[in-house]
């Protein structure tokens, strides 16, 4: 059965740990899903916040898909761990976002913005922006930990930072396939890389960076059959544009 939430707005919805030590309050500021295909359109997370995971949304079922369309993603927090807007921890048949707006949201752990965080089957992209978002470890925009294949076309990373790698993107877990197509990454800031992969098969990137700064643009450890077109970079501050491991 389908959830549709359409043309609504969350604001300052929280998940927090009460008196109690209650923990099961402390993910998923305005949205907890366990189950069902949802489909989120047109509506507006603005300052949700969670103690721990997704600060706006928390997804720990089993469902075939979720699917955000024309969504505004600003101000969210995950306080004390992972996915300053969402956190996946299920296993899903796959995440689809098709314009959609993530600005200056914040995790403590992985993943500023999205952290994908157990075995979905597929996280696509298109149309999205991701601008001033943070992450206290991996993944200033996005984490990948354990997803089976992840695609983004025409998106824009701006601005983003990673305390430790991934200004933008960080993948991990042997992933089947990446790609990364007609996108842009423009002033990402991180200690390690902009886009950060470990252990991954047939990864594919047709981007542009520019004004990057970190050790490396692109970090490739573990990650076979990877290919590399039509690619400009511009103006990046790092020690090598493409480090290979």
């Amino acid at each position: 059965s389908n959830v549709i939430l359409s043309d609504s707005k969350f604001t300052s919805s929280s998940a927090y740990m009460d008196d109690n030590k209650n923990y099961s309050k402390v993910d998923g500021g305005a949205l907890f899903i366990t189950g069902n295909d949802v489909v989120v359109s047109g509506t507006t997370f603005d300052a949700c916040n969670a103690t721990n995971n997704g600060g706006a949304i928390y997804n720990r079922g089993y469902s075939d898909s979720e699917t955000y369309n024309k969504c505004v993603f600003i101000n969210n927090s995950a306080l004390s761990v992972d996915g300053g807007c969402i956190n996946v921890y299920a296993n899903l048949a796959g995440v689809v976002f098709d314009n959609v707006l993530f600005i200056n949201n914040s995790a403590a752990g992985n993943g500023g913005a999205i952290n994908v965080d157990d075995d979905a089957k597929y996280v696509i992209f298109f149309e999205t922006a991701f601008i001033n978002n943070t992450a206290g470890k991996n993944g200033g925009a996005l984490s990948f930990d354990n997803s089976k294949r992840n695609m983004l076309e025409d998106t824009l990373f701006l601005q983003n930072q990673a305390d430790i790698g991934g200004s933008a993107i960080h993948i991990s877990k042997n992933m089947l396939e990446d790609k990364v197509i007609k996108s842009y990454f423009i002033n990402n800031n991180a200690y390690g890389a902009v886009i950060d992969v470990n252990g991954t098969i047939n990864s594919n990137f047709e981007a542009i960076f520019i004004n990057n700064t970190g050790n490396t643009v692109i970090k490739l450890n573990f990650a076979n059959y990877t290919n590399i077109s039509n690619g400009l970079f511009l103006g990046n501050n790092v020690e090598s544009t493409i480090a290979i491991n």
